[in-house]
């Protein structure tokens, strides 16, 4: 009994001293928290990045959609916050919010890309973006598309194999020649988006072939060496002129590391024109079906894409400053020679790539250049290169005054652009063409201001009134043109 009365006036103390909370004090708390919850609030949204951030979590879906398009106008400091809450935002609920998240993060790993140490915040972007090509919101792939092609420009980033799949079966054309253009925006590359490309520019719609032949003409597409076997066999087996062509194209931006593909090229200058390809756009309804889309069959390409044309050029890439100079000059010679006329043009560039090393060609650039514009053929754009050739190989070298006359010669050709770049060329030669002066005195009244203009310069410079016009003056105005690439 004693020990029960003993434990019940230990309650009784214990309740006496336990402390006690009013309402009072309740809601004092309450509010302090409020307060300092409030002001970290507002000290986290002073900076513009972390409220964007907040909004883009928390806003309403019109907040959303103004602070996923700001984020990606993140500078490189804040890009760490930005792309994880664009990645997040992509599987947002909104269509327009998440394809704005697509688009942005574009942007914002583009910034990455120019600051240091930020490699792993533009590989979880592109990763995010490959995922995003399988969504079924076709606003939301589009821009994923759009998106990994800048990352892949800036980046550095090699293509993700989503958006190899893409090109290969996506059922709309739409979204395979927009995933060949973002292919084509990558400046590294592999052996499946090159094989992708080169099979859909050769299979696939008019549309999809389009865009390959636009991202395989793309001089930031460089192949990595590993390809090279691959390009060698696509230049000698291809399926038409155009793979070949392209092929060619490919292992000319290689330079020299490509020399293995010399024979290739060789053998390629060689041979016949074989068959053309489909031209890449159609011909226009006739009769009563004009004004209407186009119905009729696909017409063949120019002759330009003769694969021998870019063989020439990339035959003098590859073997500038290299053992296979004296052949590569050797087989431009005889492409100089050849009956076709597009293949003369293209000797030309191939030989002005070499430099230097291609001046044992000034006679046969010389006789060339005479035959395409007094010859019974009619001279087209491609001897602009031979005029070309011969102002920058030709000054200097034994063989200038054949040159000269050769030039002279070229001021009487019907084409504006022959003339133009022939005065262009004799200015090269300063006071030693000087036999010039009466015949292009003669074209400072030219009907085409282009002729007129490089007359003058040229009169200039053979005076001695300028010194022979630079090679980064000879860019400006109207530029030879390539071979068609329709």
């Amino acid at each position: 009994m004693k020990v029960a009365a003993g434990a019940s006036a230990a309650r009784a103390d214990e309740g006496r001293f336990r402390p006690r909370v009013n309402l009072k004090t309740m809601i004092a708390l309450v509010a302090c928290c409020g307060a300092v919850f409030w002001a970290w609030r507002v000290v986290l949204q002073s900076k513009p990045i972390n409220r964007m951030v907040f909004a883009l979590r928390s806003g309403t879906a019109e907040d959303r959609r103004v602070a996923a398009r700001e984020l990606g106008t993140a500078t490189a400091p804040e890009v760490h916050q930005a792309i994880p809450a664009l990645i997040v935002a992509l599987g947002d609920a909104d269509d327009e919010v998440a394809a704005q998240a697509a688009r942005s993060l574009g942007t914002a790993g583009a910034t990455a890309a120019t600051a240091p140490d930020l490699g792993a915040l533009i590989i979880a972007a592109t990763e995010a973006l490959s995922r995003a090509l399988s969504e079924d919101r076709p606003e939301v792939r589009l821009a994923a598309v759009h998106s990994l092609g800048l990352l892949g420009s800036r980046a550095g980033v090699a293509p993700p194999d989503a958006l190899v799949r893409m090109l290969q079966g996506h059922p709309s054309e739409e979204f395979r020649g927009d995933a060949a253009t973002a292919l084509g925006q990558f400046h590294t590359t592999n052996q499946g988006a090159i094989r992708a490309l080169l099979d859909a520019l050769v299979d696939d719609a008019i549309p999809v072939r389009r865009a390959c032949n636009t991202a395989l003409r793309q001089q930031s597409l460089v192949p990595p060496l590993e390809l090279v076997p691959l390009l060698i066999q696509s230049l000698r087996q291809g399926r038409d002129a155009r793979e070949r062509y392209l092929a060619a194209s490919l292992l000319g931006r290689r330079g020299p590391a490509a020399q293995e593909a010399v024979p290739a090229l060789v053998a390629t200058l060689q041979e016949p024109p074989g068959a053309r390809p489909v031209s890449l756009t159609l011909p226009p309804p006739t009769g009563r079906f004009a004004g209407r889309r186009p119905t009729a069959e696909p017409e063949e390409a120019p002759r330009d894409w003769d694969p021998a044309c870019e063989a020439a050029l990339a035959l003098g890439l590859i073997a500038k400053g290299t053992v296979s100079s004296g052949q590569a000059v050797a087989a431009l010679k005889r492409a100089l020679r050849s009956e076709y006329l597009w293949r003369r043009g293209a000797a030309a560039r191939g030989l002005r790539a070499m430099g230097s090393e291609a001046r044992a060609a000034v006679p046969d650039l010389a006789v060339a250049l005479t035959e395409a514009v007094t010859g019974k053929q009619e001279p087209g754009n491609g001897e602009s290169w031979i005029v070309l050739a011969l102002g920058e190989l030709a000054p200097g070298s034994a063989s200038a005054p054949q040159a000269i006359r050769a030039l002279i010669a070229a001021l009487d050709a019907k084409q504006g652009g022959i003339r133009g770049w022939a005065a262009d060329s004799l200015g090269q030669f300063g006071p030693n063409a000087s036999a010039a002066i009466p015949r292009l005195r003669t074209l400072l009244d030219d009907s085409d201001a282009f002729v007129a203009t490089k007359a003058k310069a040229a009169m200039a410079s053979i005076e001695g009134k300028t010194g022979p016009s630079q090679a980064a003056a000879r860019t400006s105005g109207r530029r030879p043109s390539d071979p068609a690439r329709n």
